[in-house]
C-alpha cells in the first residue's frame, strides 16, 4: 500500500507562516552540495544526543530497498498511532514494504532520493514515478515522503521535494499530484510547496473508511 504522508516540520507556526513565494527558494537547494546540518528534534523529556549531525542526499538505488523500509514502516508506526488502527500499524512489515520497494526500482521511470547520516543511516526519501491513476491529468505522482521522527521539521522533507521535482523536471515530467490521508497531521507540507487539493476519494485501512485527499501541481517548473 502506498500512502503519502510528509512527515517534515517541528513548528507548525513557522510553517503556516511562509509564504507561496519561499516554495521557489526550495528548488534552489539543488544547485548546492546535497550535504547539510540538522539538529534531531526531541521531543520533551528526551535524552537523546543533540549533537548536530550531518545530512547526505543523494539517488537511491535498489540496494537501499531494506533501509528505506525501515523507515517507511517506522514513521508511520510513530506518526500515524491513533490514527489509523493499531492492529493495521503492527501487521506492516518491513520485508514486504522492502519487497515492493525493490520491484518499482524495475520501472525506468521510478526515482527515489534519500537523506542519510553520516553513518549510512537513512533517516528519510522521496520517491516518484508514473500515476498509478492513469485518468487524472498529471504526468507524474509524488508516491511519498517519508521522515523518522527525530529528523522531522528541519528541512529534510522541503530538500527530498525539490530533488525530486528537480528530476521529474530534467525528464520532462512538468506537473505532479500526491495523495495523503485527509487525516493526517502533515498535509499542510504540500500546500506549503504549492500544492492545492484537486479532489478526495475514499480508502479503506485496517477495516475502516478514510478519505484521501488529492493534492495537484500543474506546473512544476
Amino acid at each position: 500500500m502506498w500512502i503519502a504522508a510528509e512527515l517534515v516540520g517541528c513548528d507548525a507556526a513557522k510553517r503556516l507562516e511562509r509564504t507561496r513565494h519561499e516554495r521557489a527558494s526550495l528548488l534552489s537547494f539543488v544547485g548546492e552540495p546535497l550535504t547539510r546540518s540538522v539538529r534531531p528534534c526531541m521531543a520533551k523529556g528526551n535524552m537523546r544526543n543533540a549533537k548536530e549531525q550531518e545530512i547526505t542526499f543523494r539517488r537511491a538505488t535498489v540496494a537501499d530497498s531494506a533501509a528505506v523500509a525501515r523507515v517507511h514502516v517506522q514513521s508511520w508506526r510513530e506518526s500515524f498511532k491513533g490514527i489509523v488502527p493499531q492492529s493495521f500499524l503492527d501487521k506492516m512489515s518491513v520485508q514486504d514494504r522492502a519487497r515492493a520497494f525493490r520491484k518499482r526500482f524495475h520501472d525506468d521511470d521510478y526515482r527515489m532520493f534519500i537523506a542519510e547520516t553520516t553513518k549510512n543511516t537513512v533517516i528519510g526519501f522521496a520517491d516518484s514515478g508514473k500515476p498509478r491513476q492513469i485518468d487524472r491529468p498529471y504526468q507524474a505522482e509524488l508516491y511519498a515522503i517519508y521522515l523518522l521522527r527525530d529528523f522531522q521539521r528541519q528541512g529534510v522533507g522541503g530538500k527530498l521535494f525539490a530533488l525530486g521535482v528537480e528530476s521529474l523536471v530534467a525528464d520532462g515530467m512538468n506537473s505532479m499530484y500526491v495523495l495523503t490521508l485527509e487525516a493526517s497531521p502533515y498535509k499542510s507540507f504540500y500546500e506549503k510547496m504549492g500544492g492545492r487539493v484537486v479532489d478526495r476519494e475514499a480508502i479503506m485501512i485496517g477495516g475502516l473508511k478514510y478519505t484521501e485527499l488529492v493534492y495537484g501541481w500543474n506546473s512544476l517548473s
